[in-house]
């Protein structure tokens, strides 16, 4: 039986990340099991796959674009799916093997298998299995990083063998080879916005569903009406406020009925409604004791601690941040915690379940603002929905700030319409939108819907990891004509 000072569950984000950085912390012996791909859901099943097809479905629609440019392309426009997926194949195999390289140079071992965990007494134990052989290994700290999966709800009508090839998760979506005639997208989250965004420009009819009153609810309003507006004007119908009841086969398709007694026809269903925690290897025993919520969600500290010393649950496991590059954030910030309770060979201290859920957001009464170095915080991390237009965001939208700051809060925004490179490419819809929090000097909020969200996001994630006051960001210089310049404005109307 071999023995690990760190066991990672997980080879996604989360997971390699916190063994690579274990190792380079000096951890003596790292080990990692994964039992699909190494890369997890990011890689094989949701970012690095739906951006291959996003960038096909956008070259499309720059197609259909170019005869106001002056671009005259007789003809039709095919789309062969075979060679759209062999595509987005070699870039996920790419990148998955550069994810074993590195992990082979930090020479950390990749166990293949389905790993189920026990607590010991000096401990953990861990059995792999794979193709009915079991290996045994014991560890000092557990960094379980196993992820999350799509989640399924019990929707009357589902289970009819005539409609289960029909009834898409993301994961069979991306591996569709022919493009559905009619999609209906049951979620108008992240997942829901950009399957829709894919298939309609490939040419499908799509109707989103939202049980909510708005599309991307977590997000600010003023984003959520604007996405509302463009995906509207590319012919996709939207429900808001509305729950499916049920579903039933036809014989072109199926058809979902909604709470509101409308029933509405398609040949595919993407059920699209969020992600569940893959906490399969745990034991009922083990999920009591870590006090799972009631979706299976672990409470962690902000160094990923749970309440079982030495177990740790950095990435989509906590549900802080169902992001890969905040997982890869956590991933670091468990390696660190179980280093140091190493080289100090403590007794690991159990944290209260009234700790783990404070977050530190008590701190924000003050003028003290959450370390960014040492801890980490949802509250720094990006999110964006790709497509056109881009969204990029951080921080708090207007609704939570006005929450909790009241009239301290002020709103400067600034257009797209006014922006040089904007106009050039005739992406002129959109804004930037800042929420300031005026007697600290710091915005406190950044909500981008346009050309280059995604990227000029990460300009505002400096700024608020570094600290810096908004009077010193409204003075810096942005090149011209560039997309960015529509953020420096509205953090230039703050003076």
């Amino acid at each position: 039986m071999q023995s690990y000072d760190i066991f990672v569950i997980g080879g996604g984000p989360a997971g390699y990340s916190a063994a690579i950085h274990a190792v380079k912390l000096g951890a003596q012996s790292v080990a990692l099991v994964e039992s699909r791909q190494l890369g997890g859901t990011c890689l094989n099943r949701g970012c690095i796959p739906t951006k291959a097809l996003l960038d096909t479905a956008g070259i499309m629609d720059s197609l259909a674009d170019g005869a106001k440019r002056g671009i005259d392309i007789s003809g039709s426009v095919n789309l062969d799916m075979q060679k759209v997926l062999r595509f987005k194949e070699r870039i996920v195999k790419k990148l998955s093997t550069g994810v074993a390289v590195l992990l082979r140079d930090a020479s950390v071992p990749v166990i293949e298998g389905t790993a189920t965990i026990a607590q010991t007494e000096n401990g953990f134990r861990i059995s792999v299995t794979k193709d009915g052989q079991t290996q045994e290994f014991t560890a000092k700290k557990v960094i379980f990083a196993a992820g999350s999966i799509p989640t399924r709800i019990p929707l009357p009508g589902a289970d009819d063998p005539n409609i289960a090839t029909r009834i898409l998760t993301s994961d069979e979506l991306l591996d569709l080879d022919f493009v559905p005639k009619k999609l209906l997208v049951l979620g108008g989250g992240v997942i829901g916005i950009e399957a829709a965004r894919i298939f309609r420009s490939f040419g499908g009819e799509v109707h989103i569903v939202e049980a909510l009153s708005r599309l991307l609810p977590f997000m600010d309003a003023d984003i959520s009406a604007l996405l509302t507006k463009t995906l509207s004007a590319k012919k996709i119908k939207i429900s808001t406020n509305v729950q499916a009841t049920g579903v039933r086969a036809t014989e072109t398709g199926l058809v979902l009925s909604l709470s509101t007694g409308e029933e509405i026809d398609g040949t595919h269903l993407l059920v699209a409604v969020g992600r569940s925690p893959n906490t399969s290897s745990l034991s009922p025993e083990l999920k009591t004791v870590l006090k799972s919520d009631a979706r299976g969600f672990i409470p962690v500290d902000h160094q990923m601690r749970t309440t079982l010393p030495g177990f740790f649950a950095p990435g989509d496991a906590n549900g802080q941040s169902m992001l890969a590059h905040a997982a890869m954030e956590m991933g670091r910030r468990a390696a660190e915690a179980a280093i140091d309770e190493m080289e100090k060979n403590t007794v690991p201290r159990e944290p209260s379940l009234e700790e783990l859920r404070r977050r530190g957001l008590e701190k924000w009464d003050k003028t003290d603002f959450p370390n960014r170095e040492t801890e980490f915080f949802p509250f720094y991390v990006p999110c964006c929905v790709y497509g056109d237009p881009e969204i990029g965001v951080i921080g708090w939208t207007e609704e939570e700030a006005r929450e909790r700051f009241g009239d301290r809060i002020k709103i400067h925004r600034s257009l797209f319409a006014a922006n040089g490179r904007a106009v050039t490419v005739d992406r002129q819809e959109g804004f930037a939108k800042v929420v300031y929090l005026e007697d600290l000097d710091r915005i406190v909020g950044v909500h981008l819907i346009g050309p280059g969200a995604s990227e000029t996001i990460n300009e505002a994630a400096t700024i608020f990891s570094l600290g810096v006051r908004t009077s010193h960001w409204a003075a810096t210089l942005h090149a011209h004509p560039t997309y960015s310049e529509t953020l420096a404005e509205a953090v230039a109307d703050t003076d």
